[in-house]
């Protein structure tokens, strides 16, 4: 069970130790040391392996040269598979996970610049060398999930996977809450909406006459994911932007650029790179209108009025939320706020934001606060009340508090317990040549069925 949790480990693995060997000066008189199926495990496969597990502290039993082949050889079963199945990987979808990765990347180390020099290579070619092997992550997280994917437990299953486990092995549930809220954004202002759209046709203006769109993108842009990339938002499928942009990109042709527009996250110019069927490459400059401290404290204003009448119950909370929350989604809910980690209503204290933690750590339940300040995801700011409806004190995992982290926990372990299944079927009926030098190890599965 131990190695079949270190393989969902490290399939997921992010893909920067491709340098280790070029960063470690580790050279291999290379030989391959296994093949399963049409896959082979090369001797430098084995040897970088071990260097990202040492890195990683990973968690392991026996030697580690056995238990970094059989940890290749699992992942190279489910790239046969894959073959066999004829499964295909999205460009696009490699293209976005790239970027993301590369973001990241360059997020850790300072700059682009930095990155560049860190590998001794240009971006290009660093995306050109963490392709294949994403490519391949992502076909073997596909496979995984086919066999996985009729896989529901019932609550008879949950009830004997709890009454399995020992009281002093459950689980310890901190401090949870549900709460629910009532936002108010400052009103729109006209003035730095229409300064926002001149700046934006000003930029139009200076690329038209020679500037680098690029350049000011790096200068002015408000969006801090593709600023620093001079606005490049790489290669995209439609669906990946929201609906407005996705529009206006598929209207511009090569090297066209677009007027202003505006989307959920303020206002834009888009420089269209390439387009390539339902797949677009875009630069763009976001700008958002700034929000004046009178703006700020005219939505904090009716907030204040709002839970004046809450107070004097001559407004119920749920008639309130719907008549003057200003919050999609939560407004036709309640305003119940939905943990996006766990896909419930309940938070663990240190899973709530930071002002929503200082109030609500010590409210008293059906309490509602004074107007606090909220941001969204998008970096849209305004006000909100927050309502305690429930706070379940620190305790060990029940079925009655703590259903849903059980179920998980139970489907976690179905899902192993098949997948353990479909690997000693799927070695049973493909060819496996292990090196001798690796006859001797102690694997989990049976690898070398010329034994039996």
């Amino acid at each position: 069970m131990k190695f079949i949790k270190s393989i969902f480990l490290f399939i997921t693995v992010l893909i920067g130790q491709l340098a280790i060997a070029q960063q470690d000066s580790i050279y291999i008189l290379d030989k391959v040391v296994a093949i399963i199926g049409d896959e082979i495990v090369l001797k430098s496969d084995v040897e970088q392996r071990k260097v990202q597990m040492r890195q990683e502290g990973a968690q392991f039993e026996g030697d580690l040269d056995c238990f970094t082949l059989e940890n290749l050889m699992t992942e190279k079963l489910f790239l046969d598979q894959g073959k066999l199945d004829t499964i295909e990987v999205d460009e696009g979808m490699i293209q976005i996970e790239l970027d993301r990765r590369i973001s990241m990347f360059v997020q850790q180390i300072g700059s682009q610049d930095a990155l560049e020099e860190y590998f001794g290579k240009s971006i290009i070619e660093i995306k050109a060398d963490f392709h294949d092997p994403l490519k391949n992550q992502m076909i073997v997280q596909q496979v995984q999930q086919q066999i996985t994917a009729d896989i529901n437990v019932t609550p008879s299953d949950v009830q004997e996977y709890f009454n399995n486990i020992p009281d002093d092995s459950l689980q310890m549930i901190n401090t949870e809450v549900e709460y629910a809220q009532l936002v108010i954004y400052p009103p729109e202002n006209p003035a730095q909406i229409e300064k926002v759209k001149q700046r934006l046709r000003g930029f139009i203006k200076e690329v038209r006459e020679g500037e680098d769109f690029a350049t000011l993108a790096v200068l002015y842009s408000d969006d801090p994911g593709s600023a620093p990339k001079g606005g490049d938002l790489g290669m995209v499928p439609r669906g990946t932007m929201v609906g407005a942009f996705d529009e206006v990109a598929f209207q511009l042709s090569n090297g066209e650029m677009s007027g202003v527009f505006q989307t959920e996250f303020g206002y834009h110019i888009m420089q269209m790179v390439e387009r390539r069927g339902e797949q677009y490459h875009a630069r763009h400059i976001l700008l958002k209108p700034k929000i004046t401290s009178k703006d700020m404290a005219t939505a904090k204003e009716k907030l204040i009025d709002i839970r004046l009448q809450l107070n004097s119950d001559t407004l119920g909370w749920v008639r309130a939320v719907f008549k003057y929350s200003q919050d999609e989604k939560t407004r036709n809910n309640r305003g119940l706020v939905i943990n996006m980690m766990s896909g419930t209503s309940k938070f663990d204290l240190s899973q709530l934001d930071p002002q929503a933690y200082v109030t609500l750590e010590k409210m008293e339940v059906e309490g509602i606060s004074d107007p606090i300040l909220y941001q969204t995801r998008e970096g849209k700011e305004g006000y909100r009340l927050v309502k305690l409806l429930k706070r379940i004190e620190p305790h060990r995992a029940n079925l009655v508090d703590d259903y849903q982290i059980l179920q998980e926990a139970t489907t976690n372990l179905v899902k192993q317990e098949a997948t353990k299944e479909w690997i000693v079927g799927k070695i049973r009926k493909t060819y496996i040549n292990i090196d001798e030098v690796y006859h001797n190890c102690q694997y989990e599965f049976n690898w070398e069925k010329d034994k039996e």
